[in-house]
Order: structure tokens, then sequence, then C-alpha cells
């Protein structure tokens, strides 16, 4: 269908839109009905529209964040949280990576912390992202953050104000 790497947006938006509920798994009913209700009856027509879904995602917001969220609960299985390596996958997954200018200090602050990254913090990482945006003076010490979150902005973007 085209997807060329681990990270391909192809590996996360199909299961989304296909609603599978195991990580890696695809019954045959989930597969069959999605492809029915896309009206996709062969592999070009199926190819088209997981297509369809990855612009889908880039261009609405709120099928992003629906796709980014369902992208944890996807990833976690089981569990109540993702392993940081897990995490940082689905990050990658999602596109997030490519979205925020502190993403390498934000990867390497969780790669270091090698600590279980809950629901809270995966939740709000998005709104995090788009306050802080390119400026750290737009962290507000006020705000309401997973301490994950703020122990970030003290360890990597309290020093570039």
């Amino acid at each position: 269908m085209g997807a060329n790497a681990g990270n391909h947006p192809l590996l996360g938006v199909v299961p989304w839109r296909t609603n599978a509920g195991k990580f890696l798994t695809l019954t045959y009913e989930e597969w069959m009905c999605s492809w029915a209700l896309a009206q996709a009856f062969d592999f070009e027509s199926i190819k088209r529209i997981s297509h369809e879904w990855i612009k889908e995602i880039e261009t609405d917001d709120r099928c992003f964040s629906n796709y980014y969220n369902y992208t944890f609960r996807y990833l976690k299985n089981v569990n109540s949280s993702l392993s940081s390596l897990e995490a940082l996958k689905g990050w990658h997954l999602t596109g997030v990576s490519k979205k925020w200018k502190f993403w390498d200090l934000w990867e390497k602050f969780v790669t270091e912390k090698n600590v279980h990254i809950t629901w809270s913090v995966w939740d709000q990482f998005l709104p995090f992202i788009k306050i802080i945006g390119a400026e750290p003076k737009n962290f507000d010490e006020n705000d309401m953050w997973p301490l994950f979150m703020e122990e970030f902005f003290e360890a990597k973007l309290k020093s570039l104000l």
C-alpha cells in the first residue's frame, strides 16, 4: 500500500480507520467491514482511500486529534501506560515529531528519563506543544501541566529563555 518505513503513517492510520482493537492485529470483521463501509473492493481503491485518510489527518485538526488519541490506546494494549520507547514510536507514527521545534529536546528528555508515559502526559502533549510553540516564554508556571512536562520545561526549555 506504500508504507516504506516503520513509522509510515499507514501503519497507524489504517488500524485507526479500521478500528483495530488489538495492536498489530486486524480481525476479519474489522478489515472487511471497514473497507466495505469505505466502498473499497479492490487493492487500488484500498490504497487510494488509505492515502486519503493520511491527507485527512494532515489537514483536519479534529481528525488528527482523534487519530492521536487512538494511537495511545492502540499501542498500550492492556497496559495503563507506554514505555518511553513505545511512546516515542507513537509520537513518530502520528507525525507529532515533525510538528514542534523542540521535538529533539523532548525526545532526548523522554529517553533520558526512561519512564512510562501515562495517558495524562500523552493527552496533554498536543495542547502543550501548541501553547509553547516556538517560544519557551509561552510556558506559564501557573498552568496545570503533568509533572513530567514541568520537569521537561525546567530541564530543557527554561535555559532558552
